[in-house]
């Protein structure tokens, strides 16, 4: 049993951990629900093993350890599954995900900035798309328009992200 210092220890670095442990999840099973699932499983195996993490380490680094063996389970027990990729694959994933931490923790913070200068519309209209993952036919029903509407405002609201994004960490069009 880890004592109150150490849950609010684990609780902050997970809260720093977490997303990239989700993309990389994601990136490797496919699917949000799949990721949902396995990110819970190693929050689970986090806690459990929490007194055998070495504080010298990066936290990040030894979360996706724990991801990339609940990703190895998942694979092993549904190997049926067709957007499964090899072991090889997965370490290399998760190998470009621990070099990627820092960035992506950067690139979040300015994604989360770019975000709030949308409309209240268009951040609602994400919402339901990204975070609820609804799909475009159930989004223009809820806002009374037509599908493609809704697939022109994605693409629109995409753009004006893309546009603010490369303004606040200054870099040109090949890069976004």
């Amino acid at each position: 049993m880890i004592g109150s210092e150490q849950q609010r220890e684990l609780a902050a670095n997970w809260t720093r951990a977490q997303p990239l442990v989700f993309s990389f999840l994601r990136s490797a099973v496919g699917t949000a629900e799949i990721a949902d699932e396995l990110v819970q499983r190693v929050a689970l195996v986090l806690v459990d093993k929490y007194g055998q993490y070495d504080p010298e380490r990066p936290f990040t680094a030894w979360a996706l350890g724990v991801a990339r063996f609940e990703l190895l389970n998942y694979r092993r027990q549904n190997r049926t599954e067709r957007l499964m990729f090899t072991a090889d694959v997965i370490e290399q994933i998760a190998s470009e995900a621990e070099d990627m931490g820092p960035d992506l923790s950067q690139m979040r913070v300015v994604l989360d900035k770019c975000i709030k200068k949308l409309s209240p519309r268009r951040q609602e209209v994400l919402n339901m798309r990204y975070l609820e993952q609804h799909g475009n036919d159930e989004i223009a029903g809820r806002l009374g328009i037509g599908k493609q509407s809704v697939t022109v405002l994605l693409s629109r609201i995409r753009a004006s992200l893309r546009r603010c994004i490369r303004q606040s960490i200054g870099v040109g069009e090949e890069w976004l």
